[in-house]
């Protein structure tokens, strides 16, 4: 059976959601689409008792909005932009997409 809820509230813009733009590598837009934009920090060891902080952006989505887009596709949020590394599907219509800051 589908999952066909109707996610459009969840994503809503005046909430916790803001408009991203989605290009290829080339440039091209490919669509916007609001968005979730997390960028937690992440301590990472990188030795015998070092660890070094790092930044893990990803954004939430409804999953058509991640319909054709590739590892490498270009988000825009604001002045923010990011490569997708890759993104999954949750099997709620929701997906997930970790980026790469530029």
């Amino acid at each position: 059976m589908a999952f066909d809820e109707d996610l459009t509230p969840f994503f809503n813009p005046d909430e916790f959601a803001v408009s991203a733009t989605i290009k290829t590598p080339a440039g091209v837009v490919v669509r916007t689409a609001n968005v979730i934009l997390s960028t937690p920090v992440q301590e990472m060891a990188v030795g015998a008792g070092a660890e070094v902080a790092h930044l893990q952006p990803s954004l939430q989505c409804r999953t058509v909005d991640l319909a054709g887009v590739k590892k490498e596709y270009i988000v825009e949020v604001g002045s923010a932009v990011f490569r997708i590394v890759r993104h999954e599907a949750d099997g709620t219509g929701v997906s997930v997409a970790f980026l790469r800051k530029q």
